[in-house]
């Protein structure tokens, strides 16, 4: 795994979707979810906030953030834990549809459809 600075991580919030840690001189969100997809891409925004984001891949080709870094030094926590609360949010509703649609594939293929 790649990290822009060495150095233990040290978690500040946690639930059974995003991890929120410090990294060195970084807050780093990461999708539990999704963290062992392959890294295909990382990118970094350098407008006001100097920000880097790791995506992985999915089997279909399709892509998503596994984790983000954040400067402390340009980035209020409060902030970081608001996205902390988004990413939350986004994949708790992501996996209520996946359970939504399995139930319904389920009912149609009289069970088992999806393992």
């Amino acid at each position: 795994m790649w990290w822009p600075f060495g150095g233990g991580k040290r978690v500040l919030m946690e639930n059974e979707f995003v991890i929120l840690y410090e990294q060195g001189p970084w807050y780093v969100i990461e999708n539990k979810l999704v963290k062992d997809l392959p890294i295909v891409h990382r990118g970094e925004t350098k407008t006001l906030v100097h920000m880097i984001h790791e995506f992985g891949m999915f089997p279909d080709g399709s892509t998503t953030v596994v984790r983000s870094y954040y400067p402390k030094s340009e980035v209020e926590l409060r902030i970081v834990v608001n996205t902390f609360h988004h990413w939350t949010n986004y994949w708790k509703k992501k996996l209520m549809e996946y359970e939504k649609m399995r139930g319904v594939l389920d009912k149609m293929t009289g069970g088992g459809a999806l393992g």
